[in-house]
């Protein structure tokens, strides 16, 4: 079996997962590391993290049938391809064989613990040998190394927030106008509930009013607040004239705004920007600062409601369009969260997803991008966790697979009969 670097480290990952899965394992209590050995062949090598062991790495060595399938379901296959991408190789692992690393039979010294390993050689052209692989001295107890490069942020007090004039004026025209706009018709409803209120968003918010009402469209950038500070006027100033064409092809507008008190509506669009002073009313004003979203749609964080000041605009636009029973976001089997989408249209029987978003420093962050950049896609099968989330609501209790027909209330309610 050959693998690179970057493939041993997914499988070994994998593998871990795999046991947390199957084992009811804390993934915290396990971890692991890849060993090349003097004779160039590299080894998983798996270890307890609790001080002097827990076990767990020897109930992997003896379960190395269940582990590797549970760690096959997070191996991420490639639309268009019939090799999964880039752990393709983690099938085998149900072939390797677990090698004692010393005299003590799968214990080993990690500085002074004595800590649990099992280590599995990729040594499959000599399956019938007995291999051993020292631990290496850079492994320390409560850690690996890894390739990771080390950074700090250093907090500090935000820079004095004000609230401009403008925006002040911008935001009181922007709630009249919520008052008039029924819940159907608001850009991004529901309504705030309770305690919470509209939080204005710095998105490029465009009002017109049109023989059916007010209605908001997205400028073609929206200006942050804090990006106002690198934002060139001549470049700000074409979005002026592009709101301003806009806005003129909904003659109601400037007269209902100022009937609403906001009068400097049609000086904002006429005057050319040409310093930080006019990208500064820009930035304020009701055609950028106010784009109208709860708290968590706005700045929400997830296992809560992502907000689109943390998730991309593409992946995070779909929540308001995308069909109530269908979960967007879901846990990934390393504790981070993605979102997937369907690779099929309503009705089509298919259980797979289309992953379209990991953070950073989620381990399938290195698949979707290789995906990516060969144009593909990449694509979880419908028994795989995170499809039984997409789909949890679509389909019956209990269900191992998220293929087949829609669960019958759902299928009465779409009047299709399946996915």
């Amino acid at each position: 079996m050959s693998a690179t670097a970057a493939e041993l480290r997914s499988g070994l990952y994998a593998l871990v997962e795999g046991a947390a899965i199957a084992l009811d394992v804390s993934r915290d209590d396990v971890d692991g590391t890849v060993h090349t050995g003097a004779d160039g062949m590299p080894s998983l090598l798996v270890f307890d993290t609790t001080p002097g062991g827990a076990g767990n790495s020897v109930r992997i060595a003896d379960h190395l049938e269940q582990v590797p399938a549970a760690a096959s379901d997070l191996s991420i296959s490639t639309a268009g391809s019939n090799e999964p991408l880039p752990v393709h190789w983690l099938l085998e692992l149900a072939h390797l064989r677990p090698v004692a690393d010393d005299e003590d039979g799968a214990l080993g010294t990690v500085g002074r613990t004595r800590t649990a390993v099992g280590t599995w050689r990729s040594d499959m052209a000599r399956a019938g040998s007995l291999a051993s692989s020292a631990i290496p001295d850079s492994l320390k107890h409560g850690g690996i190394e890894s390739e990771n490069h080390p950074w700090k942020i250093r907090l500090v007090e935000h820079p004095k927030r004000f609230e401009s004039s403008f925006f002040r004026a911008a935001k009181k025209a922007a709630h009249k106008i919520l008052d008039e706009i029924s819940d159907t018709d608001l850009p991004y409803g529901p309504r705030p509930a309770g305690s919470e209120r509209w939080e204005m968003h710095h998105g490029g918010s465009l009002w017109v009013k049109g023989a059916g009402g007010w209605r908001m469209y997205r400028a073609r950038v929206g200006i942050e607040w804090s990006m106002q500070f690198c934002a060139e006027p001549v470049k700000v100033d074409r979005l002026r004239r592009e709101a301003a064409e806009l806005i003129d092809a909904f003659p109601l507008t400037v007269p209902a705004l100022a009937e609403l008190g906001y009068e400097e509506a049609d000086a904002l669009l006429r005057t050319p920007i040409k310093d930080a002073d006019g990208v500064e009313a820009w930035t304020d004003s009701l055609f950028n600062a106010c784009v109208p979203m709860t708290h968590g749609n706005h700045q929400g964080i997830l296992p809560k409601v992502p907000g689109e000041h943390h998730y991309p605009w593409p992946v995070k636009g779909a929540d308001f369009v995308r069909y109530d029973d269908f979960q967007l976001w879901v846990t990934l089997p390393d504790g981070t969260y993605g979102a997937v989408a369907p690779v099929d249209r309503r009705g089509s029987g298919d259980g797979h997803v289309r992953l379209v978003h990991v953070p950073e420093g989620s381990r399938a962050a290195e698949t979707l991008a290789e995906a990516q950049e060969q144009g593909l896609m990449a694509v979880l099968p419908p028994n795989s966790s995170a499809a039984l989330q997409a789909f949890a609501e679509q389909i019956d209790p209990g269900q191992r697979s998220a293929a087949g027909p829609l669960a019958m209330g759902r299928a009465r309610e779409d009047g299709r009969g399946s996915r």
